[in-house]
């Protein structure tokens, strides 16, 4: 799938993917802290202002505002949010020790997750997941979703279903009955920083020989 331009200008800023492994063993310190690792502008958690190194925990709710992102690790999984971006972190229902529903009311987010199986919620979208990397977006009338790289089944409203394998962004917008789409507001980069916070790197990133 071809990169919109402005997004593979950015991508190409960083470097080659060999350049950004060399930043990984930073990134990935502290990683097993539940937390705000990053926040630029305002954050709420449960409608309480947070600040960089606020606890996160399953159940939460974050809120962020205009010109705001925050990024959180919470168990082995790693988030990116966008302005103005309101994400539930919703317990599994045996155990509610882990997240079982990410349900995205308004915004952005991007996201990594380790193994496991999750559902992600938006106002016209279901996905369901196993240990993958992820963009999704709430958009007037429909949603974006990407599978940056993994296994994921969407559906629509109208019962629509549709079952992607990527190893590298494949886009659907769900408003035109989940066709193709376009990379949007992501980049390699910061899914690459995000896996990093958990130790792990995405698969189409070469491995130095």
């Amino acid at each position: 799938m071809s990169v919109a331009s402005p997004y593979r200008r950015r991508y190409l800023q960083w470097g080659s993917a060999a350049t950004l492994l060399a930043v990984l063993p930073q990134l990935s310190l502290a990683a097993s802290t539940d937390s705000v690792r990053r926040q630029q502008g305002q954050l709420w958690i449960n409608d309480q202002p947070a600040q960089l190194g606020s606890p996160v925990k399953v159940g939460d709710v974050l809120r962020t505002g205009a010109d705001s992102s925050a990024q959180v690790v919470l168990g082995k999984d790693a988030y990116l949010l966008r302005a103005n971006t309101r994400l539930q972190l919703t317990p599994a229902s045996d155990d509610g020790l882990v997240v079982g529903v990410l349900r995205l009311f308004s915004g952005g987010v991007l996201a990594s997750f380790g193994r496991g199986n999750k559902t992600l919620r938006t106002p016209t979208l279901t996905a369901g997941i196993r240990g993958t990397g992820i963009y999704m977006e709430t958009q007037p009338g429909g949603t974006y979703f990407c599978t940056c790289y993994g296994q994921v089944e969407l559906t629509d409203l109208q019962g629509n279903r549709r079952w992607i394998s990527s190893a590298h962004h494949q886009s659907v917008l769900s408003d035109q009955q989940m066709q193709d789409a376009a990379l949007l507001n992501h980049t390699d980069h910061e899914l690459i920083e995000l896996d990093a916070l958990q130790g792990r790197t995405p698969p189409f990133v070469a491995k130095p020989s």
